[in-house]
C-alpha cells in the first residue's frame, strides 16, 4: 500500500458518468441507458442490433484534455469501458459498489483509490487491479491529470462466471469465489502485472481501425478473451502448478523491479541478459527464472514490448527516419527494425506511420 497525497484544491469531478446516467453516477444505469438507445447530445453511438451490443463514446472537450471515454455493453452480465486519454487536470469522482467484480487492465497511467482516510492505493500500468466492492461501499477514484492513460475495464455481474463461461466454481480464484459469495463486508482487491502480450492486446484494440458493427465485435472478443486470460493466470497461480517455485526474497524482487525499469527504458544499446544479472546482483538462471515468476514474462517478451512501443511513439508523434527510429530503439539495420514491427504489429514501419497520419 501506497501514501499518496494529492492537492484536492486542483482536482475536478469526473463528468463521464454524469452525461450518460445523470445525477446518480450509477455505472448500472449508464450501461442501462446505453442499451436504451436514448440519444445524448456530444455522444458518439454505435449500435449492433442483432448481436445485442451497444457503444457510447465520449470525446474530451479541449479545455479538458485529448482522448476519449468508451461505454460498451456486451451482454446482461459483462460491460466494459475502454479509455484512451490525458486530462489537463486531476480528476476526482466517488464511486459507490453496485455488486460488480472490476477487472481493471491499465496499460499506462495511474489510478489513485481511497477506501478510506488512511487506507489509499496507487496502481499504474502496466498492470492488472482485480477489485471487489461491496454494494453501497464508497471510494474516491483520482484520474492524475498531465499523464496518458490507457485502460481497458470489464465490469462483471456473477452470471458471466456461472452461465457465460460455465465454470465450477471449485476451480475458481479466491478473489472471485468471495465475489460469487456476495458476502464480503469491505472492499477486496490484487493488483498484478500486466505481462507483455495482454498489454499488446489492448492497445491493439485502442488503436485498432475497425468501425461500426465490427469494431463492436471486436471488443466483444477481446473481452473474453481476456476474461479467459485473467482466469487461467489466477487459477495456475491459486493452483501453485510448479512446488518447485520458491517465494522470492524482498531484495530478489526489488532486484528484478529494477531490472524491469532498464529494459523498458534503455533501447540502444539494449542490455544483455548478462549485464543486466550482473548489474542487479543475481546470477542468471535466478533472474531469468524469478523475471517471469513476477512480470508475467520473459526478459526478451518485456524487453521487446517496450522497444516496439518506444518505436510506434516515434513513428506516430516524430518526424524522425525509420532508419533513426530503429537506430533509437536499439536496431542497428533497418531491415531488422522493419522485420519485427511487421511481427510485432502486423504491418510495417512505414505504414504505421501512415495510419497515425490518417487517424
Amino acid at each position: 500500500m501506497q501514501e499518496i497525497r494529492l492537492n484536492t484544491d486542483k482536482s475536478y469531478s469526473s463528468s463521464a458518468r454524469t452525461v450518460l446516467s445523470g445525477d446518480s453516477k450509477s455505472l448500472v444505469k449508464v450501461f442501462e441507458r446505453i442499451r436504451s438507445g436514448k440519444d445524448l447530445p456530444g455522444i458518439i453511438r454505435v449500435e449492433d442490433n442483432d448481436n445485442d451490443i451497444y457503444s457510447n463514446r465520449i470525446n474530451l472537450a479541449p479545455e479538458e484534455g485529448s482522448g476519449y471515454w468508451e461505454f460498451i455493453y456486451l451482454s446482461p452480465d459483462l460491460y466494459l469501458i475502454a479509455s484512451d486519454f490525458q486530462y489537463r487536470e486531476t480528476r476526482v469522482e466517488t464511486v459507490k459498489g453496485e455488486g460488480l467484480l472490476d477487472l481493471h487492465f491499465k496499460v499506462s497511467g495511474e489510478l489513485l483509490l481511497e477506501l478510506e482516510p488512511e487506507n489509499k492505493l496507487s496502481v499504474r500500468g502496466p498492470s492488472l487491479l482485480i477489485w471487489n466492492q461491496p454494494t453501497g461501499a464508497a471510494c474516491k477514484e483520482w484520474i492524475v491529470g498531465g499523464a496518458h492513460e490507457s485502460s481497458f475495464t470489464l465490469y462483471c455481474r456473477p452470471g458471466v462466471f456461472l452461465n457465460q463461461l460455465g465454470i465450477d466454481r471449485n476451480r475458481l480464484p479466491g478473489i472471485v469465489n468471495s465475489f460469487l459469495d456476495g458476502k464480503n463486508q469491505t472492499t477486496e482487491y490484487e493488483v498484478i502485472n500486466l505481462n507483455p502480450a495482454m498489454a499488446f492486446s489492448i492497445t491493439s484494440f485502442l488503436r485498432s481501425g475497425f468501425t461500426s458493427r465490427f469494431h463492436l465485435l471486436h471488443a466483444k472478443s477481446k473481452a473474453y478473451h481476456l476474461l479467459c486470460d485473467t482466469l487461467q493466470f489466477l487459477c495456475t497461480a491459486d493452483i501453485g502448478d510448479d512446488e518447485n517455485i520458491k517465494p522470492l526474497s524482498t531484495y530478489e524482487t526489488m532486484r528484478l523491479q529494477e531490472a524491469r525499469d532498464i529494459l523498458s527504458t534503455q533501447f540502444n544499446p539494449p542490455p544483455t541478459i548478462r549485464e543486466l544479472a550482473k548489474k542487479i546482483g543475481l546470477n542468471e538462471t535466478k533472474f531469468k527464472r524469478g523475471f517471469k515468476q513476477v512480470f508475467g514474462a520473459t526478459i526478451h517478451e518485456y524487453a521487446n514490448y517496450h522497444r516496439m512501443q518506444k518505436a510506434l511513439e516515434l513513428l506516430q508523434t516524430t518526424e524522425m527516419s525509420i532508419t533513426d527510429v530503429a537506430q533509437t530503439v536499439g536496431y542497428e539495420y533497418q531491415t531488422s527494425f522493419t522485420a519485427a514491427v511487421k511481427h510485432f504489429f502486423g504491418v510495417t514501419p512505414r505504414q504505421l506511420r501512415s495510419r497515425a497520419r490518417r487517424d
